[in-house]
């Protein structure tokens, strides 16, 4: 081999490498922008997930809390959804907020009654929303909503619907 064609060779592996290294960070990048966009979305009830609660929740007799960390607007907004099924079964709702909450999680729900909190963290979790109960009601600071007429608050199951995962950014 003279020496132009061990050149060429040279700079076609080179070329091979620097396309290989190129599609390896266009693979990372794509992932890192789904991880991002993962994080940052707004959760959301979908027509399949609304049916599955409320093909659940209309054998539920008990009257709902929703509770949400103030100055949420995204656990508000999936609070709105939420109520809205409830509402649609026939439940009524009562939102609250609180001033501070501990960790990050999705949903915990309480009920004096720990067979019927169990209940709704299933239906809840069989339905896309991993619950998990909570050993005591929330009676922290905050802002009790109003309560609508006909509200039974003797056997209220509270859904806590904490603040999402915050996103975590790398520079590596």
């Amino acid at each position: 081999m003279d020496q132009a064609q061990s050149t060429a060779a040279q700079h076609d592996k080179d070329a091979r490498i620097a396309i290989l290294t190129a599609q390896k960070q266009a693979v990372e990048a794509l992932a890192k922008a789904d991880q991002i966009k993962a994080n940052v979305m707004w959760r959301d009830i979908t027509d399949e997930a609304r049916l599955c609660l409320q093909n659940d929740f209309v054998n539920t007799r008990n009257d709902f809390e929703i509770v949400t960390l103030a100055g949420d607007a995204e656990a508000g907004f999936m609070a709105d959804q939420t109520q809205a099924v409830l509402e649609e079964v026939d439940r009524k709702v009562r939102r609250s907020q609180i001033f501070s909450a501990r960790g990050v999680g999705e949903y915990y729900i309480y009920n004096k009654d720990p067979e019927v909190a169990a209940s709704v963290v299933a239906t809840m979790s069989r339905c896309g929303f991993p619950a998990r109960v909570m050993p005591a009601p929330i009676t922290v600071a905050g802002i009790a909503g109003a309560v609508p007429p006909g509200f039974n608050p003797s056997g209220v199951v509270q859904i806590f619907i904490n603040t999402r995962k915050k996103p975590h950014f790398s520079y590596d």
